[in-house]
């Protein structure tokens, strides 16, 4: 595979991707907002401390700003017998080295992604990573064809294609109604989008889903369950 994705660079080192119009995070503190919509809209850390084993699954690996942060945070905060599995689909994957710009900003988390960007090949369709008690898995593929093949049941995804009006094939509602299969009973999404569509095609799935405060200049952004029966 190669790397066709185009970007350029915003001020600060932010990448910009050109195919959807749209940054891969938040101009202003990229880190705290995924730390606030994708781990603490999931409760993480703290649901994987009282587990044996824990799956997350992405939609969109992007610059692996996600990966990396879920990545320290089971490390620092998790049992060393849990073990983690992440599991995250990107049909338009950067190059290493636009990776390790993209997480220049924070060093700690760049020096963290090394075994991933220092491995990195997309010759195969999945990139499998062992990192201490984490296994990071990486699909090179449409998330809509390749979601039929997963084997396991999702307890946390990270719902974060580019914005729903420039990428409406990540948020559309076969998809999403194939990702509430996929989930865990009691398990959760969380997104930066409040988009009204999107929200539907989530609750049409099975979701419940929550209207909460947005990161920053957004108003609103949407996370949500699997209810147990």
């Amino acid at each position: 595979m190669n790397f066709k994705h185009e970007i350029r660079w915003l001020e600060g080192d932010v990448p910009y991707s050109e195919r959807f119009e749209d940054t891969y995070y938040a101009r202003d503190n990229g880190r705290e907002e995924s730390e606030t919509v994708f781990l603490w809209g999931n409760g993480l850390p703290g649901r994987w401390r009282d587990c044996s084993a824990f799956t997350v699954g992405e939609l969109g690996f992007g610059t692996g700003l996600n990966c990396a942060l879920t990545l320290q945070s089971c490390l620092n905060e998790a049992p060393s017998a849990t073990r983690l599995t992440y599991i995250s689909y990107e049909q338009f994957p950067l190059s290493a080295e636009n990776m390790q710009i993209s997480l220049s900003p924070w060093p700690d988390l760049a020096e963290l992604m090394k075994p991933v960007t220092n491995n990195w090949s997309t010759q195969d369709k999945l990139l499998d990573i062992r990192i201490e008690n984490v296994q990071i898995l990486i699909y090179f593929d449409d998330v809509n064809t390749s979601i039929h093949d997963l084997d396991r049941e999702v307890d946390a995804w990270y719902l974060d294609g580019f914005a729903p009006a420039r990428n409406s094939e990540m948020w559309n509602s076969q998809l999403l109604a194939k990702i509430y299969q996929k989930t865990s009973p009691g398990g959760t999404f969380s997104t930066f989008t409040a988009a009204g569509w999107v929200r539907r095609n989530l609750q049409a799935a099975g979701f419940v889903v929550e209207r909460v405060k947005g990161y920053g200049r957004k108003r609103e952004r949407l996370q949500g369950y699997k209810q147990v029966n």
